[in-house]
């Protein structure tokens, strides 16, 4: 007899707390049903196809996505593209064409606020109807919030676009927001006053950029087993030129050559603004003041 298959769908954006908690109920009832767990996600956020104009920028790209996921101990992560057909469906076709038709969904978890299809039932009654008659038993999450709010996605986002907001959105994530990419060729002016940076660029160019500043940083390189420390600068690089946002990361107790090499920063503090300095000798002295903020925040992150 063929295992039931348990699920639920969302955006999963950031695969936070909140969602964390959604994904702990997804694994217990396809253990009460002694199921397979499966995630619906979307290669997109649906807004990008929506309403592009107000698409917000990702917490996660769809790699990190399914990582997280993943990593969560679901078994399985179907991602759908989100296209103008999809977009077009009712509730009920979805569930019928989709879920039960094409993956053969037997129990679906639905959010305790969630509602899809292109008649947004929002009533849970209405969509435990559909069910019924397409053999798809539903069941509703817990409410989930933290500290009196809901932890959501917008909230996050919220967070990292406020100075000094990094640590309420790591709280609210369950983990440190990373930036993820390549390392490719800059103007080098770091490596003339002593402080080498690998510019960044992101694998995604969807994924959303905390404000602009300095923060201090765990690295992860590819071959690397550990990880190391380092300060982050997000910003347009005022004194040297201006143009342009960069990403750029210098690592503290390292000197081998990263061109072209896969980088991971996770942002653990926020130490400073973006600042304009009258010199390089006037940036270099503050850039060894950051580095001792830096290494402070590092360790008592350790300890």
């Amino acid at each position: 007899m063929a295992q039931k298959i348990v699920a639920t769908i969302g955006s999963f954006d950031g695969v936070h707390r909140g969602h964390l908690q959604l994904l702990g109920e997804l694994l217990q009832l396809a253990k009460e049903f002694e199921g397979r767990s499966f995630v619906f996600t979307f290669d997109r956020l649906p807004a990008a196809l929506l309403h592009p104009e107000e698409a917000p920028r990702l917490l996660t790209s769809l790699a990190e996505k399914c990582e997280r996921l993943y990593a969560a101990g679901v078994d399985e992560v179907v991602v759908l593209p989100f296209s103008a057909d999809l977009a077009r469906m009712t509730s009920e076709t979805f569930m019928r064409d989709i879920l039960r038709s094409r993956y053969g969904v037997d129990v679906l978890l639905i959010g305790y606020d969630h509602v899809f299809g292109s008649d947004r039932l929002s009533s849970f009654d209405e969509r435990v109807a559909i069910g019924r008659r397409l053999g798809i038993e539903l069941r509703q999450a817990q409410d989930i919030a933290r500290s009196g709010e809901v932890v959501s996605s917008s909230r996050i986002r919220r967070a990292l676009a406020v100075p000094g907001g990094i640590e309420q959105a790591n709280q609210l994530l369950g983990y440190g927001y990373r930036l993820r990419g390549k390392v490719g060729r800059g103007q080098q002016i770091g490596r003339t006053i002593g402080f080498p940076t690998a510019n960044i660029i992101l694998e995604d160019e969807g994924k959303l950029l905390p404000s602009s500043g300095v923060y201090a940083v765990r690295v992860y390189l590819e071959h690397e087993e550990s990880s190391l420390g380092g300060m982050l600068y997000i910003g347009t690089r005022p004194t040297v030129d201006g143009l342009g946002q960069v990403v750029e990361v210098h690592l503290f107790d390292y000197c081998a050559d990263l061109y072209d090499r896969e980088i991971e920063v996770e942002l653990l503090a926020y130490i400073r603004g973006e600042s304009h300095f009258a010199s390089l000798e006037a940036l270099r002295q503050q850039l060894s003041l950051d580095e001792q903020h830096c290494r402070a925040h590092l360790d008592r992150l350790a300890d």
